[in-house]
């Protein structure tokens, strides 16, 4: 029974170990058609952060803003009963906002152990808004 035991318990820590491992997501370099932050058109290659994220990487390249339930850039997360927009949520992980970017948040957002880092430039301004 012992050795049945050790495979398994081994297979589990290795799954286990696997999904804590963080994923990055990457926004758009440009915004000027003005997405918002829940559109996948704002993120590379149509791949957005998931509500909630865990241990997430969160890349901020051009200026953006997240709102509530009606306000999307996206007509899908336009609709009248909808409330995940109304609450975002990321456990551990970085938001990092790069070049001359803001980010405007206009919803109710939760952050549990999360790093956000402005800038790694200098001589650019970058600026992180909570309405």
């Amino acid at each position: 029974m012992k050795k049945f035991y050790t495979p398994v318990f081994t297979a589990v820590f290795i799954l286990v170990s696997f999904s804590s491992e963080a994923v990055t997501y990457n926004s758009i370099t440009s915004n000027p058609l003005s997405f918002t932050l829940d559109d996948i058109r704002f993120w590379q290659g149509g791949i957005q952060p998931p509500n909630p994220c865990n241990n997430c990487t969160i890349n901020i390249n051009s200026s953006v803003s997240m709102v509530q339930n009606g306000f999307s850039s996206d007509p899908t997360h336009n609709c009248g009963g909808c409330t995940y927009l109304n609450d975002v949520e990321l456990n551990g992980g970085t938001i990092n906002v790069y070049g001359a970017t803001s980010l405007s948040i206009n919803t109710y957002l939760q952050l549990f152990g999360v790093t956000v880092t402005l800038g790694n430039d200098p001589t650019t301004v970058e600026s992180f808004f909570c309405k």
